[in-house]
């Protein structure tokens, strides 16, 4: 007779730690995805966790609670990679095409989890407001954004609207290219930051002409083969916002 699987409920003894208990369900639920696909049931992703359903959903009520969860962790570590590329004192170019890099080579790592995600989300009957992932990395890269136009002396309140709209360029990209990879993950960020570039040179030519570059100022702002944005630089700095 072949052996049972060994499932994971409460274990005898102590009651333990709450947020230990949450990160090792997290945790499985990662490798479960992995292995499932993004439209495993809760039920699925317990079993192959080794863990039973009353143990997750004793910590999730619902698969979109799980799905919250799972998008915080993976915000936090995008939003350390973005924030040690502001830290390390880049150009604003290199950290936010390194943002694009970032964001893409998760979708590389961890296609099925990308998609339980932000597809995943849909079926769950929310709105696009509500996919936290898109929200959290949006609001990062618009402060990204902010610092650049206020550096540059442009107005940053369009770094809101920009920050969402860049991610939300960005995320069906990797949606599609998830699949078709007709590209290496290289060319995709190369291709995202030009065009990511081209919208944002109306913004840094602004700011150049605000400050009296005139025609100059637009030729330097404007963007090129090369998806620059010649006024939009860290304070000290010469080169544009996503000028590669």
């Amino acid at each position: 007779m072949a052996a049972r699987p060994v499932r994971r409920g409460r274990p005898p003894g102590p009651r333990p730690d709450p947020e230990h208990r949450r990160r090792q369900l997290m945790a499985a639920a990662r490798q479960a995805i992995a292995r499932l696909g993004p439209d495993a049931s809760m039920t699925a992703i317990a079993g192959v966790a080794g863990y039973t359903k009353p143990a997750l959903y004793a910590v999730f009520e619902d698969k979109a609670s799980l799905a919250d969860a799972l998008a915080a962790e993976v915000s936090g570590e995008l939003a350390v990679r973005i924030g040690s590329l502001v830290a390390n004192d880049r150009q604003l170019p290199a950290a936010l095409r390194g943002a694009i890099d970032a964001f893409c080579q998760f979708v590389e790592d961890e296609p099925a989890l990308f998609r339980f995600l932000v597809q995943g989300a849909a079926g769950f009957g929310r709105s696009l407001g509500e996919r936290r992932l898109l929200v959290s990395v949006g609001e990062q890269v618009g402060a990204l954004l902010a610092e650049g136009l206020e550096m540059a002396g442009a107005d940053p309140t369009p770094a809101a609207t920009l920050g969402y709209a860049l991610m939300g360029s960005v995320f069906m990209a990797a949606d599609w290219w998830v699949d078709a990879r007709t590209v290496s993950r290289a060319e995709l960020v190369d291709q995202l930051t030009v065009f990511v570039g081209s919208g944002l040179a109306p913004f840094a030519g602004q700011a150049a002409e605000r400050r009296g570059g005139g025609a100059a100022g637009r030729r330097g702002g404007g963007a090129s083969g090369r998806g620059g944005t010649g006024g939009m630089t860290r304070r000290g700095e010469g080169r544009g916002i996503v000028e590669a």
